[in-house]
Parts: C-alpha cells; sequence; structure tokens
C-alpha cells in the first residue's frame, strides 16, 4: 500500500519524495548522487513556469525565468535519468475564461507540447480544466489538489 502525504510516498519503511524544481539541471544530478546514497527516493520532481497564461500556486517571485527550451532539455534530462516530471496548473481560479474556447485552445496546445516534453503528470486544482484535459489526454496521469 502507498500512502501520499505532503509529497512524500511511504512504501516499507522506505520513503519515495517528490519535490519542487529550481529548474537547474546540477538539482537533478545531484538528486541522482543522493539517491545512490539513500533508501529514501527522490522519484518526482514539480514546476511550472513562472509567466503562464495558468499559473500555478507557487508564487512567481520565487519562479527562475526559464525559457521552453529549457523547460524541454530540463524534463528530458529528468526522464533520462528515471525522475517523473509533474507540470503544476493547479490555480483555483481563471476568472471564468475555462469556459472560453480560446482559452481551452491555448490549454490543450500547452498540454500537447507538455507531453512532446516529456511530462510524466499534471497537477490541476480547477475541476472544468481537469475536465478538459481528461476529455483531451485521456492517458495522461492527472494529480489533483
Amino acid at each position: 500500500m502507498e500512502i501520499i502525504l505532503w509529497g512524500i510516498l511511504s512504501v516499507s519503511n522506505k520513503m519515495k519524495l517528490t519535490i519542487p524544481t529550481n529548474w537547474d539541471d546540477e538539482l537533478i544530478l545531484s538528486l541522482i548522487e543522493l539517491n545512490k546514497k539513500s533508501k529514501n527516493k527522490v522519484v518526482e520532481v514539480f514546476g511550472s513556469k513562472k509567466e503562464s497564461f495558468l499559473g500555478s500556486s507557487r508564487p512567481s517571485e520565487c519562479l527562475p525565468f526559464v525559457t521552453d527550451d529549457q523547460i524541454k532539455s530540463h524534463i528530458q534530462l529528468c526522464k533520462k535519468k528515471g525522475i517523473k516530471f509533474n507540470y503544476l496548473i493547479n490555480s483555483l481560479s481563471y476568472h471564468n475564461q475555462e469556459f472560453d474556447k480560446k482559452f481551452r485552445n491555448e490549454l490543450v496546445s500547452l498540454i500537447k507540447e507538455l507531453i512532446s516534453y516529456g511530462v510524466d503528470s499534471v497537477t490541476i486544482a480547477n475541476p472544468l480544466i481537469i475536465e478538459v484535459v481528461r476529455s483531451n489526454f485521456p492517458d495522461l496521469y492527472i494529480g489533483d489538489v
């Protein structure tokens, strides 16, 4: 049985950790070294873009500016090193934009792009956004908050 609690998966007295990324590839390389030395493993990192029409619950002033190429490269490094990547789309409110066709089309385009980068999952807080993503990407794992 797996129990998720505040970003920690506990299985048989071993912890599987999920932590935020700072988009620095050195973080991933350090996590690989840490995983080699510990019975507890970082199995996933999560993050979001500083500037996005979707936003996230992470304060933008705490996030570094990264380009789409940097995001793609970082996610691909995670995959190569066996660490999953979870992209955050966890703002609760979009001021009713989620009902707008253009907004939904932009959302679908973004998710397609993230999947092409190798994203393993997305975390979504807004039920209408979950519905749009699930109907367009039934095989993508969607975590909710």
